[in-house]
């Protein structure tokens, strides 16, 4: 489609690896905290560029055309529609996933008067409701598999764009990933606005030092094991920046860790702050675990979750980390707990 020129070969865009250096060291990055976007400024072009989060090297590279923006997206995440919201551009999403897991009021009153289309889980969207959605471009959360029908829907012209801001090691660099949406959707000086402004925001909430660590674990069990942070994600970023002491903060990588409850049952014995079970009341988290209760931050400690504002929470906590740092810090300071914005304690 014209909106995107890729520079690789000349070739029209497509979901390929590509085998480039993910640096352009001649050239200025805009991008100041995101580690798997580049935004390059080259001979009066920018030049979008998306790094794979194993491999570093460049899967898409995006000549940005700032006359000809992208002016119906489907997005398959709701951190994609926050970010969209954010920029006043709700109308310009033509299809998501599910609108069970959709909390912008607008989107869902244009799901139910079939103004946006529902495509079913991602790996699993048929190509001809793509097609009649109207959308020029897609974006999806790459979990390791290139999006399936990719081939095909660049050949009709749908272009697949994807996202990695679940993988990033800053709250912030997560947060960044609204200048992808900015640029591509024309709006790149509104993004940069945004960003500056929630980045100050963050910085001035950040705890660099405090006498006392609040002793802190998070996740739940799915399963045979307990999945939690891990010590270079997003979330463990967010628990330092608060001035806790994450229990797992040491361990590598910026997804999810998976731990037997034994090694959690003993490595929480002295955990005063459990966050992010995933469920709302004791009680709950009871019937569906039994052993979570043998838990001595069970008994003792104090448990936080955001799933009371559920959707909201995934929509709008990655372009609002500082939000998320503040409710952080207030419950590990006991300070102004009546004021959460996504977290309530759970009982």
């Amino acid at each position: 489609m014209k909106h995107l020129i890729i520079l690789s070969l000349l070739l029209l865009f497509s979901c390929q690896e590509s085998n480039s250096s993910s640096e352009l060291n001649s050239n200025k990055n805009l991008v100041q905290y995101a580690d798997f976007f580049q935004l390059i400024q080259q001979d009066g072009q920018t030049i979008l560029q998306i790094l794979s989060p194993e491999t570093k090297k460049i899967e898409q590279t995006i000549v940005i055309n700032p006359k000809d923006p992208l002016l119906k997206v489907a997005c398959l995440s709701a951190t994609h529609v926050g970010m969209m919201q954010k920029l006043n551009l709700i109308d310009r999403i033509g299809a998501v996933s599910n609108s069970l897991y959709i909390y912008n009021s607008e989107l869902l009153k244009n799901v139910q008067d079939k103004k946006v289309l529902e495509l079913g889980e991602e790996m699993q969207i048929p190509v001809e409701s793509l097609v009649k959605s109207g959308c020029q471009a897609i974006f999806y959360s790459g979990f390791g598999k290139e999006f399936q029908h990719a081939k095909t829907l660049n050949k009709i012209g749908i272009d697949c764009l994807v996202n990695y801001d679940w993988r990033e090691s800053h709250p912030l660099g997560k947060a960044e990933w609204i200048l992808v949406f900015g640029y591509l959707m024309g709006k790149p000086a509104e993004a940069h606005a945004i960003f500056e402004d929630l980045k100050e925001k963050y910085l001035d909430l950040q705890v660099v030092s405090t006498n006392r660590k609040a002793k802190v674990i998070s996740g739940n069990m799915w399963g045979d094991q307990w999945n939690a942070p891990a010590g270079e994600s997003y979330q463990a970023t967010l628990m330092k920046d608060a001035g806790a002491e994450y229990v797992y903060r040491k361990t590598k990588g910026t997804g999810s860790v998976q731990l037997s409850f034994e090694k959690i049952i003993a490595d929480s014995k002295n955990v005063e702050f459990w966050l992010n079970t995933g469920i709302p009341t004791k009680k709950m988290m009871v019937a569906s675990n039994p052993k979570l209760q043998n838990m001595s931050v069970f008994k003792t400690g104090k448990i936080y979750d955001y799933s009371r504002s559920g959707n909201r929470f995934w929509e709008m906590s990655a372009i609002e980390p500082h939000k998320v740092l503040e409710d952080y810090i207030r419950i590990f300071s006991g300070k102004n707990i009546e004021k959460l914005h996504f977290y309530h304690l759970v009982e």
